[in-house]
């Protein structure tokens, strides 16, 4: 995986680490580079829901204004008479 993919659950879920020879345990290198992989994709995914956020946010204003227009516009058959 290269350093600009995003992880997917499945990545997280099906992640191997090799063991060293010289101790016990997981070779730092590798659980350092899964861990900035992780820590990059929340961070995209973070921004990108801040940013649908905002713009569900303006979305929501906009159509309010339209529908308080919409609401003060006389009907057809009002201007006809």
């Amino acid at each position: 995986m290269h350093a600009n993919e995003m992880l997917t659950p499945g990545d997280v879920d099906h992640k191997m680490f090799n063991t060293t020879r010289l101790h016990i345990g997981y070779r730092c290198d590798e659980v350092d580079e899964f861990c900035n992989q992780a820590r990059d994709t929340i961070r995209e995914l973070a921004d990108t829901t801040l940013a649908y956020q905002a713009e569900c946010a303006r979305l929501r204003r906009i159509a309010k204004q339209w529908s308080l227009l919409a609401l003060n516009q006389p009907e057809e058959n009002e201007e006809e008479s």
